[in-house]
């Protein structure tokens, strides 16, 4: 089963970053023209109705698959028959509808999976069977249709596709290697760069093998060095560095976990948000990052992938 749904509130995966797409690209995507739209690395990557997908923005990399490594300020056409797509930083990586997983892009860490670290300016194909995929910063997570969780480039990481685990049903990319996944008993496990506590398994080090942090979670979205989950139970979960006030929790902690590094305050456990006690509705089936919807009004959390 690959995404679950409780009543109420809505929370989805959707990447953040300062940059903003055109007027035009925005009054598209207000008409329904697009259906599902990723953001990373200072590129936009989209999907219409009719499952083509278009980018613009930032092509330093590679990044818009357009075959140039020129700018665009005006959305090309890159793929047909796409169903889901995550932008990482300064990669792209989509999935068709017969299961194929294409990327393209940035690839001096290994993140386009095609063992290389040679950038890509088209879409090349590197897996079958896939369900899911999160491109962060460096790196890329997938789901395989068995449940699988895959991941390579960044930390420990390599241009090959490495096994991580079994029996994931979400799962999102955060920075510098680090990741966060749900499995089926919904169970989250993180891993990847802690020196901001991101991973919460109360430490700052780095961890290259997934850790258990927490139970009953439905939806979970790792970041700029913090993380981010909600459970069944309608609670919110935040942890890792609070730069910029990020984690919105407004100063409280436990504060034997609460501490300055490097000038910013980081919480190495999970820490419940006490604000937020509803229902939730997740679906992760389409990928990535995370927007939570209370009483009408939308919560934005940045995910990871600006550069």
């Amino acid at each position: 089963m690959l995404h679950k749904r409780l009543p109420a509130l809505v929370l989805s995966i959707v990447l953040f970053l300062s940059m903003a797409p055109s007027v035009k690209a925005w009054d598209m995507a207000a008409s329904g023209e697009y259906t599902i739209v990723s953001m990373g690395g200072a590129l936009t990557a989209a999907i219409k109705a009719d499952d083509t997908l278009w980018t613009w923005g930032n092509n330093k990399y590679g990044g818009l698959g357009d075959g140039t490594t020129t700018n665009r300020n005006t959305p090309v056409k890159v793929l047909d028959h796409v169903v889901s797509v995550s932008a990482g930083g300064g990669s792209t990586s989509a999935i068709k509808e017969d299961g194929t997983l294409w990327t393209w892009g940035r690839n001096d860490w290994g993140q386009l999976g095609d063992g290389t670290t040679t950038n890509r300016n088209i879409p090349i194909k590197v897996m079958d069977n896939v369900a899911i995929v999160s491109a962060g910063e460096f790196c890329t997570f997938v789901i395989r249709t068995d449940g699988t969780l895959w991941k390579w480039g960044s930390i420990g990481g390599s241009s090959s596709a490495r096994k991580i685990m079994d029996n994931a049903v979400a799962v999102s990319a955060g920075k510098q290697g680090a990741g966060a996944a749900i499995k089926e008993d919904g169970t989250l496990w993180t891993w990847g760069f802690n020196e901001y506590g991101a991973v919460g398994n109360d430490t700052t080090t780095d961890s290259l093998f997934p850790v258990r942090v927490l139970n009953d979670v439905v939806a979970a979205g790792a970041g700029n060095n913090c993380t981010i989950a909600a459970k069944s139970d309608g609670t919110l979960w935040v942890w890792g560095t609070n730069e910029g006030g990020i984690l919105g929790n407004g100063g409280r902690s436990n504060s034997e976990h609460y501490f300055k590094n490097q000038s910013y305050p980081i919480q190495t456990i999970p820490y419940q948000l006490t604000d937020f006690q509803t229902a939730i509705t997740t679906d992760t089936t389409k990928s990535t990052g995370l927007t939570v919807s209370i009483d009408g009004k939308n919560v934005k959390f940045s995910d990871d992938s600006a550069v």
